[in-house]
């Protein structure tokens, strides 16, 4: 089975300063990992090569086994792909479930005509999201923060 994140040979290069060099990285299905390193050392480079916000000089980067090399970055995190930035930009007065609801809308689209008829695809679509959303959190250990105001969240935890 293809894993869900492969880098193979990856190299980004930015005129004479190689980011990335033959970088091979490989996330299999339920892995989470961690990247750190000294300033410098490519990891923003690599983030972006992977959101698609750079395509790599050479190398492969794949979701499942196709290519994701000059996508669009909507386009990869459509395909479940996203990033995140140091300084946090939630929706404060909103609960924590519902800020990790709204992200999870980008890959379950309504459309307008099904949000105004409350249809029954709607109906199903928000409670399989409801599910997603707090079995990522219960994989965080955020779960007891679910119903908590966002901004009332230590900084860490936010």
């Amino acid at each position: 089975m293809p894993a869900p994140l492969e880098i193979q040979d990856c190299t980004m290069m930015f005129g004479g300063l190689a980011a990335l060099r033959d970088l091979n990285l490989r996330i299999d299905q339920g892995e989470l990992l961690g990247l750190i390193g000294p300033n410098g050392a490519g990891k923003t480079t690599l983030f972006n090569v992977i959101t698609g916000v750079n395509s790599p000089t050479r190398g492969s980067v794949s979701l499942y086994g196709s290519s994701i090399i000059g996508l669009l970055p909507s386009r990869i995190a459509a395909a479940g792909v996203a990033r995140t930035f140091q300084n946090i930009r939630l929706f404060g007065t909103l609960s924590v479930l519902d800020n990790v609801r709204i992200a999870s809308g980008l890959r379950h689209p309504a459309g307008y005509l099904g949000s105004w008829l409350r249809t029954a695809t709607l109906t199903q679509t928000e409670a399989t999201i409801r599910d997603l959303s707090i079995a990522l959190l219960d994989r965080f250990g955020l779960t007891r923060y679910a119903e908590d105001q966002a901004n009332s969240l230590p900084y860490g935890e936010q």
